[in-house]
């Protein structure tokens, strides 16, 4: 596997991959087929993005870092099928990149290995638009477990409830500290989201989930019907009612409620919002 070429900045959390045995499992997983569209975030040295680019329609690296960005570009400059982009992730627009192709259906496919401090994000903005149909993501494993976390453990949080509203999720496998450089202090898991095209809930019952998981989980340790009544500014009554509405035990904590009770409570606060 090729080196990187660039000291890693600590401000960019950036961990490369040197692992062949790794890579090799993720290209298993992933899968890349002829007529994919791959957006792939952080693309580092390059290591996924050769192998990727040789099988796939048109792959797109999107790079933050100039020093990695510049190096690329050149290397891939007669690559047909893949275009560095230079750039945030976070705000360049992902499909423009693909325009010249007449549209990205049946949807992006994501390939990315993201510094914790963008996990949450990205996971939303990939539930939050239509581009990505899937995504393969390594994360730190810590952070992949809340993603599919069961109700009544610590991992459990707003993320698990969202996550769970728009997309099936899988951990594939763990990647060791001793897979990349500079060695990071965690394990890694790489993940995979289907995402539902189309979306399974309409965008007004998406933001009252947000909103619902935000506010209870945001007083965790106090009863639910507390929690929502502070954290949604609503009367108490207002709030009983939601709760008895969506059958929901008004006495339980955040971390107790599973993911469709939270739907229902959603339902409910978007029912009556509208009303």
């Amino acid at each position: 596997m090729p080196t990187n070429p660039v000291r890693a900045l600590r401000r960019l959390s950036q961990n490369f991959l040197v692992d062949g045995r790794a890579l090799a499992r993720i290209l298993a997983a992933v899968d890349p087929q002829a007529n994919d569209l791959v957006l792939e975030i952080g693309p580092g040295a390059g290591v996924l993005t050769a192998p990727l680019g040789d099988r796939v329609r048109r792959l797109v690296a999107i790079e933050l870092d100039p020093r990695l960005a510049a190096p690329l570009s050149e290397r891939f400059a007669g690559h047909a099928a893949v275009r560095i982009v230079p750039g945030d992730a976070l705000e360049l627009d992902w499909r423009e990149p693909f325009a010249d192709l007449g549209g990205i259906e049946p949807g992006l496919r994501v390939v990315a290995n993201l510094p914790y401090a963008i996990s949450s994000p990205t996971i939303l903005r990939l539930l939050e638009e239509d581009p990505a149909r899937e995504a393969h993501l390594m994360l730190q494993r810590e952070f992949a477990q809340r993603l599919s976390a069961t109700a009544g453990t610590k991992e459990y949080g707003s993320l698990t409830v969202l996550v769970a509203a728009r997309a099936r999720v899988t951990r594939l496998f763990d990647v060791p500290p001793s897979a990349f450089r500079p060695r990071p202090t965690v394990a890694s898991s790489f993940v995979r989201l289907v995402l539902p095209r189309p979306r399974a809930l309409d965008d007004v019952v998406w933001r009252a989930l947000k909103a619902v998981s935000r506010a209870a989980f945001d007083g965790r340790r106090k009863r639910l019907s507390n929690s929502l009544a502070r954290g949604l500014a609503l009367a108490p009554d207002r709030v009983q009612a939601l709760l008895a509405s969506a059958g929901v035990d008004a006495g339980l904590r955040a971390d107790a409620v599973a993911p469709e009770a939270y739907l229902r409570l959603a339902v409910a606060l978007a029912a009556s919002s509208l009303a």
